[in-house]
Protein backbone atom coordinates (compact mmCIF):
# COMPACT_ATOMS: atom_id res chain seq x y z
CA UNK A 1 0.00 0.00 0.00
CA UNK A 2 1.35 3.44 -0.93
CA UNK A 3 2.10 5.84 1.89
CA UNK A 4 1.70 9.61 1.68
CA UNK A 5 3.78 11.86 3.90
CA UNK A 6 2.73 15.19 5.34
CA UNK A 7 5.81 17.42 5.36
CA UNK A 8 4.12 20.38 7.06
CA UNK A 9 5.55 19.35 10.41
CA UNK A 10 8.98 18.40 9.07
CA UNK A 11 12.02 19.69 10.95
CA UNK A 12 15.67 18.79 10.53
CA UNK A 13 15.56 17.32 14.03
CA UNK A 14 13.07 14.76 12.68
CA UNK A 15 15.22 13.72 9.71
CA UNK A 16 16.29 10.44 11.31
CA UNK A 17 12.80 9.44 12.42
CA UNK A 18 10.97 6.62 10.69
CA UNK A 19 8.57 9.07 9.05
CA UNK A 20 11.23 11.19 7.35
CA UNK A 21 14.48 9.23 7.13
CA UNK A 22 13.79 8.29 3.51
CA UNK A 23 14.79 11.89 2.73
CA UNK A 24 18.38 10.96 3.56
CA UNK A 25 18.48 9.18 0.21
CA UNK A 26 18.40 12.61 -1.45
CA UNK A 27 21.91 13.23 -0.14
CA UNK A 28 23.16 11.15 -3.03
CA UNK A 29 22.16 13.89 -5.49
CA UNK A 30 24.82 16.44 -4.43
CA UNK A 31 27.27 13.58 -3.91
CA UNK A 32 26.74 12.39 -7.48
CA UNK A 33 27.23 15.90 -8.84
CA UNK A 34 30.47 16.21 -6.88
CA UNK A 35 31.69 12.81 -8.07
CA UNK A 36 30.85 13.65 -11.67
CA UNK A 37 32.77 16.93 -11.46
CA UNK A 38 35.77 15.07 -10.05
CA UNK A 39 35.60 12.42 -12.77
CA UNK A 40 35.40 15.11 -15.45
CA UNK A 41 38.42 16.80 -13.87
CA UNK A 42 40.60 13.68 -13.99
CA UNK A 43 39.43 12.63 -17.45
CA UNK A 44 42.36 11.62 -19.66
CA UNK A 45 41.51 11.61 -23.40
CA UNK A 46 44.53 9.44 -24.14
CA UNK A 47 42.96 6.60 -22.13
CA UNK A 48 39.51 7.06 -23.63
CA UNK A 49 37.84 4.35 -25.66
CA UNK A 50 36.02 5.60 -28.76
CA UNK A 51 32.34 4.66 -28.73
CA UNK A 52 31.26 4.11 -32.30
CA UNK A 53 29.16 1.63 -34.26
CA UNK A 54 28.34 1.56 -38.00
CA UNK A 55 24.72 1.89 -36.90
CA UNK A 56 25.51 5.41 -35.75
CA UNK A 57 26.08 6.43 -39.38
CA UNK A 58 22.64 5.16 -40.37
CA UNK A 59 20.82 7.18 -37.71
CA UNK A 60 20.10 10.69 -39.03
CA UNK A 61 20.60 13.90 -37.11
CA UNK A 62 17.11 15.04 -36.05
CA UNK A 63 17.28 18.22 -34.01
CA UNK A 64 13.64 18.07 -32.84
CA UNK A 65 14.66 15.24 -30.52
CA UNK A 66 16.25 17.84 -28.27
CA UNK A 67 12.75 18.23 -26.76
CA UNK A 68 12.52 14.71 -25.24
CA UNK A 69 16.23 14.92 -24.44
CA UNK A 70 15.76 17.92 -22.14
CA UNK A 71 12.48 16.51 -20.78
CA UNK A 72 14.68 13.89 -19.08
CA UNK A 73 15.35 16.33 -16.26
CA UNK A 74 11.66 17.06 -15.64
CA UNK A 75 10.74 13.38 -15.95
CA UNK A 76 13.33 12.13 -13.48
CA UNK A 77 12.89 14.93 -10.94
CA UNK A 78 9.11 15.09 -11.33
CA UNK A 79 8.53 11.39 -10.72
CA UNK A 80 10.96 11.45 -7.80
CA UNK A 81 9.22 14.37 -6.10
CA UNK A 82 5.76 12.91 -6.66
CA UNK A 83 6.75 9.57 -5.14
CA UNK A 84 8.52 11.33 -2.26
CA UNK A 85 5.18 12.87 -1.31
CA UNK A 86 2.72 10.19 -2.35
CA UNK A 87 4.41 6.77 -2.33
CA UNK A 88 7.41 6.51 -0.01
CA UNK A 89 8.07 2.81 -0.62
CA UNK A 90 8.31 3.37 -4.38
CA UNK A 91 10.38 6.51 -3.81
CA UNK A 92 12.91 4.50 -1.82
CA UNK A 93 13.14 1.80 -4.48
CA UNK A 94 13.57 4.43 -7.19
CA UNK A 95 16.36 6.08 -5.19
CA UNK A 96 18.05 2.72 -4.52
CA UNK A 97 17.97 2.12 -8.28
CA UNK A 98 19.48 5.55 -9.01
CA UNK A 99 22.17 5.26 -6.36
CA UNK A 100 23.23 1.79 -7.51
CA UNK A 101 23.25 2.51 -11.24
CA UNK A 102 24.57 6.07 -11.21
CA UNK A 103 27.37 5.30 -8.75
CA UNK A 104 28.38 2.20 -10.70
CA UNK A 105 28.36 4.25 -13.91
CA UNK A 106 30.69 6.82 -12.35
CA UNK A 107 33.08 4.03 -11.35
CA UNK A 108 33.02 2.82 -14.96
CA UNK A 109 33.86 6.33 -16.16
CA UNK A 110 36.90 6.31 -13.88
CA UNK A 111 38.29 2.94 -14.93
CA UNK A 112 36.97 2.85 -18.50
CA UNK A 113 36.79 6.44 -19.83
CA UNK A 114 35.01 6.86 -23.14
CA UNK A 115 34.48 9.44 -25.86
CA UNK A 116 32.19 9.67 -28.89
CA UNK A 117 33.08 11.42 -32.20
CA UNK A 118 29.55 11.75 -33.59
CA UNK A 119 28.71 15.41 -33.13
CA UNK A 120 28.37 17.30 -36.44
CA UNK A 121 30.96 20.01 -37.09
CA UNK A 122 28.27 22.15 -38.67
CA UNK A 123 24.53 21.84 -38.13
CA UNK A 124 22.57 21.12 -41.34
CA UNK A 125 20.01 23.76 -40.34
CA UNK A 126 19.83 26.85 -38.17
CA UNK A 127 16.77 26.90 -35.95
CA UNK A 128 15.78 27.01 -32.30
CA UNK A 129 16.39 23.27 -31.91
CA UNK A 130 19.93 23.31 -33.28
CA UNK A 131 20.72 26.32 -31.13
CA UNK A 132 19.53 24.41 -28.07
CA UNK A 133 21.70 21.46 -29.10
CA UNK A 134 24.64 23.80 -29.58
CA UNK A 135 24.17 25.02 -26.01
CA UNK A 136 24.08 21.43 -24.74
CA UNK A 137 27.25 20.65 -26.71
CA UNK A 138 29.01 23.66 -25.19
CA UNK A 139 28.35 22.65 -21.58
CA UNK A 140 28.44 18.86 -21.90
CA UNK A 141 31.64 17.46 -23.49
CA UNK A 142 31.30 14.18 -25.44
CA UNK A 143 33.25 12.09 -22.93
CA UNK A 144 32.31 9.59 -20.23
CA UNK A 145 29.33 8.55 -22.31
CA UNK A 146 28.99 4.81 -21.70
CA UNK A 147 26.74 3.80 -20.04
CA UNK A 148 24.42 6.66 -20.90
CA UNK A 149 22.96 8.22 -17.76
CA UNK A 150 20.15 9.61 -19.89
CA UNK A 151 19.15 6.03 -20.65
CA UNK A 152 19.56 4.81 -17.08
CA UNK A 153 17.79 7.84 -15.60
CA UNK A 154 14.88 7.51 -18.03
CA UNK A 155 14.31 3.95 -16.95
CA UNK A 156 14.70 4.93 -13.29
CA UNK A 157 11.75 7.30 -13.73
CA UNK A 158 9.76 4.79 -15.79
CA UNK A 159 10.16 1.97 -13.28
CA UNK A 160 9.20 4.43 -10.54
CA UNK A 161 5.95 5.06 -12.44
CA UNK A 162 5.48 1.36 -13.18
CA UNK A 163 6.12 0.42 -9.55
CA UNK A 164 3.53 2.74 -8.01
CA UNK A 165 -0.19 2.06 -7.89
CA UNK A 166 -0.68 5.83 -7.73
CA UNK A 167 -0.23 6.02 -11.50
CA UNK A 168 -3.04 4.89 -13.77
CA UNK A 169 -2.54 2.62 -16.78
CA UNK A 170 -2.64 5.69 -19.04
CA UNK A 171 0.19 7.38 -17.12
CA UNK A 172 2.23 4.18 -17.23
CA UNK A 173 1.82 4.05 -21.02
CA UNK A 174 2.74 7.73 -21.34
CA UNK A 175 5.71 7.12 -19.05
CA UNK A 176 6.91 4.31 -21.30
CA UNK A 177 6.54 6.47 -24.43
CA UNK A 178 8.47 9.34 -22.84
CA UNK A 179 11.17 6.96 -21.61
CA UNK A 180 11.70 5.45 -25.07
CA UNK A 181 11.60 8.90 -26.69
CA UNK A 182 14.36 10.12 -24.38
CA UNK A 183 16.46 7.03 -25.10
CA UNK A 184 16.03 7.56 -28.85
CA UNK A 185 16.85 11.25 -28.53
CA UNK A 186 20.38 10.51 -27.33
CA UNK A 187 21.37 9.11 -30.72
CA UNK A 188 19.24 11.40 -32.90
CA UNK A 189 20.94 14.54 -31.55
CA UNK A 190 24.32 12.73 -31.60
CA UNK A 191 24.93 12.90 -27.88
CA UNK A 192 25.54 9.17 -27.71
CA UNK A 193 26.42 6.12 -29.75
CA UNK A 194 24.11 3.11 -29.86
CA UNK A 195 26.84 1.42 -27.82
CA UNK A 196 26.17 3.90 -25.02
CA UNK A 197 22.48 2.96 -25.14
CA UNK A 198 23.45 -0.71 -24.94
CA UNK A 199 25.60 0.03 -21.91
CA UNK A 200 22.71 1.96 -20.37
CA UNK A 201 20.33 -0.94 -20.97
CA UNK A 202 22.75 -3.38 -19.34
CA UNK A 203 23.12 -1.06 -16.34
CA UNK A 204 19.33 -0.72 -16.18
CA UNK A 205 19.01 -4.50 -16.15
CA UNK A 206 21.41 -4.72 -13.22
CA UNK A 207 19.40 -2.11 -11.31
CA UNK A 208 16.04 -3.75 -12.02
CA UNK A 209 17.37 -7.14 -10.97
CA UNK A 210 18.92 -5.83 -7.74
CA UNK A 211 16.13 -3.46 -6.67
CA UNK A 212 12.87 -4.80 -8.09
CA UNK A 213 13.29 -8.50 -8.88
CA UNK A 214 15.59 -10.14 -6.33
CA UNK A 215 13.96 -8.61 -3.20
CA UNK A 216 10.57 -9.95 -4.33
CA UNK A 217 12.02 -13.38 -5.04
CA UNK A 218 13.72 -13.47 -1.62
CA UNK A 219 10.52 -12.34 0.11
CA UNK A 220 8.49 -14.93 -1.77
CA UNK A 221 10.95 -17.67 -0.87
CA UNK A 222 10.90 -16.72 2.81
CA UNK A 223 7.11 -16.73 2.73
CA UNK A 224 7.04 -20.24 1.31
CA UNK A 225 9.46 -21.65 3.89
Amino acid sequence: MSTCVDYKNFKLSKLFTKEYRHLLLLLYVPLHILLFIIVEGIYDPERAHVMYSPLDDIIPFVEAFIIPYILWYAYLVGVGIYLMFCDVACFKRMMYFIILTFFTSVLIYIFLPTIQPLRPDVFPRDNVFTRMIGLIYSIDPPNNVCPSLHVVGSFAAFFGVLDSKRFSKLYKILGAVLCLSIVASTVFIKQHSVLDILGGLIMTGVGVLAVYVLPKLIKRKKGSD
